[in-house]
């Protein structure tokens, strides 16, 4: 039997002066040194892949992509349901990668393609949430943290309104990259522009990154995978951006600018670097 292990991680922070870590007793404000930290972890006897999962409230799942199944366990590590879906016909749920339980206890979850759906506590299908146009994201949110929920509403990556292209290389410049939808009907708002301090708010042609987020309270902390900062904006005032996180990493690797659109990048050529 494998051991599959959760680790409960803490992002610390501590202020040091100068980039050579030998020498970190010369503190400044200039320069913040990350720190993750291990603060507890759960093992869970299950033999299989994970690829994808979510832990709150002494409640835990994550989803074995081979298989299409979830698996949820409690704290102790103990499994409580294992639940495999059919991929065609009643009952399917297709590759459940993004998982997210809210406050109550209700499970969440979207395919790497963008179908969403709801699930019951036993994990069977509760309802598939079907918005008024289709997703034109083909690879979905892929792996990447794309789902969330806020104010009895799921928050995701679910590009397609308006016939928006995802794959356009101004399409971040030019669209919604959210979309608040209410769970109950599948009606849905747009929410959040890329502020104009991202270089993807400029006319100029980038690799494509991934769109990722979170929410903390009243804040969605949005970051595009191949740029080094956390954009933030407030949900109470329909998403209106805030502020910047600019990390200015020392390096940062990456191409730079693309001489012209859907530029192809060789695979023995380096792609740009990436945050998660």
């Amino acid at each position: 039997m494998v051991n599959f292990r959760i680790f409960l991680l803490s992002m610390m922070a501590s202020v040091y002066g100068c980039t050579d870590r030998k020498n970190l007793s010369s503190k400044s404000s200039d320069s913040t040194y990350w720190e993750l930290v291990i603060l507890d972890s759960i093992q869970v006897d299950y033999l299989g892949s994970v690829g994808g999962g979510d832990f709150r409230n002494g409640k835990g799942v994550f989803f074995n992509f081979q298989e299409n199944k979830l698996i949820e366990f409690d704290s102790t590590g103990k499994i409580h349901y294992e639940r495999s879906y059919p991929t065609d016909g009643p009952g399917k749920v297709q590759y459940p990668t993004q998982l997210r339980y809210t406050d109550d206890g209700r499970l969440f979850a979207a395919s790497f393609v963008g179908w969403l759906y709801e699930l019951n506590p036993d994990l069977t299908l509760e309802q598939e949430i079907t918005l008024p146009f289709p997703s034109q994201a083909h690879d979905g949110g892929g792996f990447f943290r794309s789902l969330d929920f806020w104010n009895d509403s799921l928050v995701s990556y679910y590009p397609g309104r308006d016939g928006a292209n995802p794959y356009d290389p101004h399409f971040i410049r030019d669209h919604y990259l959210l979309e608040k939808i209410d769970p109950k009907t599948g009606g849905s708002v747009p929410l959040i522009r890329i502020p104009s301090n991202s270089r993807y708010a400029s006319d100029k042609f980038y690799e494509r990154p991934w769109i990722q987020f979170g929410i903390s309270g009243t804040r969605l902390h949005l970051a595009l995978s191949n740029e080094p900062m956390i954009h933030v904006f407030d949900l109470t005032d329909g998403g209106s951006y805030l502020h910047t996180v600019n990390f200015k990493p020392s390096t940062f690797l990456d191409n730079g600018e693309h001489q012209e659109k859907y530029q192809y990048i060789s695979g023995s050529r380096m792609l740009d670097g990436a945050i998660r």
